[in-house]
């Protein structure tokens, strides 16, 4: 979404971050225009191509599962859910990198589905120091440069994991025995004993995501956690 009257764009998952912001503030109803629109997209399957800031569809899928998440309003569930539910599924074991697999498992359990094929996908992408290698999740369009970040791809797939797998809680720490904790990997557990275990050394990471998003425009002084791609 740009504000220049010589660049009439509008991304469709910018607007639907818009929107979930309004809907989080109870003002949802001022952008009804725009929630006819963003369904019409899902509805005729328009975003499996991307958008031109955002490559996959997952994206697309994520960000509107994120809406159903942040408001209880019923009349946009009963129009969002089912459509949705419906969309992720089609979706259901088609190739996709580490970050694109997690956001259609986190997508997939706003609406009830248990993506376990594509979580048994991801799984074995786990890196053997517990995080997962970085993918990338937006384009500058004028550049061609790609943008990622390591740490977001780790904790979206931690996420995944505990979305179909909850943690139970611990009192003494997850020590299993038999395992080295720092080498343990994706490959040799079930999705349960990596929660137990690689969980927990990742916590770092997840919690400090928010810290790792924001884009620096000065391309010479890009902070070292941020990765470009240029294409």
């Amino acid at each position: 979404m740009y504000f220049d009257a010589e660049q009439p764009y509008i991304d469709p998952i910018t607007s639907l971050n818009v929107l979930t912001l309004f809907y989080s503030r109870g003002r949802g109803h001022q952008l009804a225009n725009t929630l006819d629109w963003l369904l019409g997209l899902l509805e005729h399957r328009a975003y499996l191509d991307g958008t031109r800031s955002y490559e996959t569809p997952e994206c697309f899928l994520f960000f509107a599962a994120r809406l159903l998440r942040i408001t209880h309003d019923a009349p946009l569930h009963a129009r969002l859910t089912p459509l949705l539910h419906a969309r992720i599924l089609e979706r259901a074991g088609c190739p996709g990198d580490a970050l694109a697999l997690a956001m259609r498992v986190l997508a997939g359990a706003a609406v009830d589905l248990r993506m376990e094929r594509d979580l048994e996908a991801l799984l074995p992408l786990q890196c053997e120091d517990g995080g997962w290698e970085l993918s990338w999740l937006y384009k500058l369009h004028t550049s061609g440069d790609k943008i990622g970040n390591r740490g977001l791809t780790t904790a979206l797939a931690l996420n995944a994991i505990t979305a179909l797998h909850p943690q139970p809680p611990q009192e003494n720490g997850p020590q299993e025995k038999g395992y080295d904790t720092q080498l343990v990997t994706a490959q040799t557990l079930s999705p349960q004993m990596q929660v137990n275990t690689v969980l927990p050394q990742l916590a770092a990471t997840a919690a400090s995501v928010a810290s790792l998003l924001p884009i620096v425009p000065n391309r010479r002084n890009r902070p070292p956690w941020f990765q470009v791609c240029n294409v």
